[in-house]
C-alpha cells in the first residue's frame, strides 16, 4: 500500500513503514543506522524527532516496524527497529543528528552486510 500526501511518501507492507520526502528519489544508501525501541514508541519517535530532518532533506529515508510479534523470527530477542538510511556522504552527519535527538544507542549496518544475512 502506498500513500502520498503534500510532504511525505509513505510506503507500507505487512511489517514496515517507509517515510521519505519524495517517492522519486534516486538515493542509493550504503547502509543504515539502527535504533531499537518499544513498539508503541516507534511511530512517535519518527514523527516527533525525525520528520523535521526528513522535511529539511538531511535524512532521506526512515523505515520502522509497525507490526511486531514477539515470538516471530530470528530477531525475536530484539525490540523492533527504526532504520535511518545513509550513504557515505551523509553517514556521519546523520549519526550526529540522531545523537542530537537523544538516540545514542545506535549501530551502523552496511547494505552489503544486510543482504548477506
Amino acid at each position: 500500500m502506498k500513500e502520498e500526501n503534500d510532504l511525505f511518501f509513505v510506503g507500507k507492507d505487512d511489517f514496515f513503514t517507509w517515510v521519505r520526502k519524495r517517492a522519486d528519489s534516486a538515493f542509493q544508501p550504503t547502509g543504515k543506522w539502527i535504533f531499537h525501541n518499544h513498539p508503541k514508541h516507534l511511530a512517535e519517535i519518527v514523527t516527533r524527532l525525525l520528520v523535521p530532518y526528513i522535511d529539511s532533506g538531511e535524512i532521506e529515508v526512515v523505515k520502522f516496524r509497525h507490526s511486531y510479534n514477539e515470538s516471530n523470527g530470528r530477531f525475536r530477542h530484539l525490540l523492533p527497529p527504526i532504520c535511518i538510511y545513509a550513504d557515505e556522504g551523509s553517514k556521519e552527519r546523520i549519526r550526529d543528528i540522531l545523537h542530537e535527538c537523544g538516540l545514542v544507542r545506535i549501530y551502523w549496518q552496511s547494505e552489503e552486510n544486510s543482504r548477506n544475512k
